[in-house]
């Protein structure tokens, strides 16, 4: 009988599985996000009382029902456009409206999270973004060009003319010290704002413990001075004195302490150039 039984569920679950295009990661996570939404859904209203989905901020059944059924509505509309897949020979339809419904599970999972009070880190809501240009076909390399002293004096009109949509320039180099600034930051910061491009900046590491990737992060918040370029802070690891070192927690030490300062944490590169957007 149990043998008979997982037999059955299996047949069924393939069925199911062929239906929605296949068990992949995208549906996976579809489906696990708007588990995550339906539970911090009911959180939100029936322990902080504090939804927005009903009158008085509480938990009401028939708002949970209309959940529910919104959801399944959601899985009916990932099962036509698996079939419009297959009727039209395509094989992208399905996968961007699983996309752009993961985006909006995403979207309302991060909401009942506010309403409960929980911080949402930067990097979440930039990966949301990425997901919704994803969902709408725009995603697209936008194209940029690291900038430092040993450029010289940079013309940022004749960088725009050549179409470079943004600049990031190094602020400087290893642990925080005045003779580690890159001596032209500051003047491209102020060419680069006069030119109306976003910059943001990157610092060459030399850290080889956390302390001196602390430093480096100092390093980084004293230069930039209160400002928050639109392309964030990048932490460039590369020098070959640093093998060996666990660049796992040095990243992790520079990456926490600009954060904790309200900035955002471009991310962390060998190398600088195109950036996706």
């Amino acid at each position: 009988m149990k043998n008979a039984l997982c037999t059955g569920a299996g047949i069924v679950g393939s069925a199911i599985a062929a239906l929605f295009g296949g068990w992949d990661a995208a549906l996976i996570t579809l489906i696990i996000f708007m588990g995550v939404d339906y539970v911090t859904g009911l959180l939100v209203a029936g322990v902080f009382h504090n939804s927005e989905k009903t009158k008085n901020g509480a938990l009401e059944s028939r708002a949970g029902w209309k959940g529910l059924c919104r959801k399944g509505v959601t899985l009916l509309v990932v099962l036509v456009a698996c079939r419009l897949d297959l009727l039209t020979g395509a094989n992208f339809i399905r996968d961007a409206a699983v996309i752009a419904f993961i985006a909006n599970e995403a979207i309302s999972i991060l909401e009942n999270a506010g309403l409960m009070g929980v911080p949402i880190p930067v990097v979440i809501t930039r990966a949301i973004d990425v997901l919704k240009n994803k969902a709408k076909g725009v995603e697209k390399m936008t194209k940029g060009v690291d900038i430092s002293v040993h450029n010289g004096n940079v013309d940022f009109n004749a960088l725009k003319a050549a179409g470079i949509q943004f600049v990031i320039i190094r602020c400087g180099y290893g642990s925080d010290f005045t003779y580690q600034d890159d001596e032209r930051f500051a003047e491209n910061v102020r060419k680069a704002e006069a030119a109306d491009m976003p910059w943001g900046t990157y610092l060459y590491s030399y850290a080889l413990n956390r302390d001196m990737a602390k430093s480096e992060a100092q390093h980084v918040l004293r230069l930039l001075d209160g400002k928050k370029p639109a392309y964030g802070v990048w932490y460039d690891v590369e020098d070959e004195q640093q093998a060996g070192a666990d660049l796992v927690s040095i990243c992790e030490t520079f990456c926490t302490a600009i954060e904790k300062a309200g900035l955002y944490v471009g991310g962390i590169l060998p190398c600088l150039g195109g950036i996706p957007s």
